[in-house]
């Protein structure tokens, strides 16, 4: 950030001013909203999409030329709920594999009774584990 309140940011000897980025809440159904919103992968409530260059000030949030501190802001913050996500999603991983190895039979025995199949469980309980311990997110 130059004193100017700008920041700027270097890609490809290319310089591009994020002075006049905003962030705005637009309702999808809008006239303001683009076509074709994007759901993004594992977010079905975050829907994106490209908005109109002019939108009501009381969509705004902050003022202009604040959107790039207002998302990194946002960022840093989301981060913490990213890892508690991961860590819920890997749990969930290890809980159905627990139970299809209880239930899965093979040479008259489930096949949880096998030693490897048995290490490989528990370094995914220890993994996440530790990922829990990480991102401060709490064990079920």
């Amino acid at each position: 950030m130059d004193g100017s309140g700008k920041v700027k940011s270097s890609h490809h000897r290319e310089t591009v001013e994020t002075d006049f980025l905003a962030v705005a809440l637009v309702d999808l159904e809008s006239h303001y909203a683009g076509e074709n919103p994007v759901c993004r992968i594992g977010h079905r409530l975050a829907w994106t999409a490209k908005v109109a260059s002019s939108i009501p000030r009381e969509a705004m949030l902050g003022s202009k030329g604040r959107g790039f501190h207002i998302m990194m802001s946002v960022l840093e913050k989301g981060r913490v709920g990213i890892a508690a996500l991961a860590v819920g999603i890997a749990q969930a991983g290890l809980e159905a594999a627990l139970a299809y190895a209880r239930e899965r039979r093979q040479f008259g025995k489930p096949i949880l009774e096998n030693q490897g199949l048995q290490w490989m469980l528990a370094d995914m309980a220890k993994d996440i584990a530790a990922a829990a311990l990480w991102s401060s997110a709490p064990l079920s």
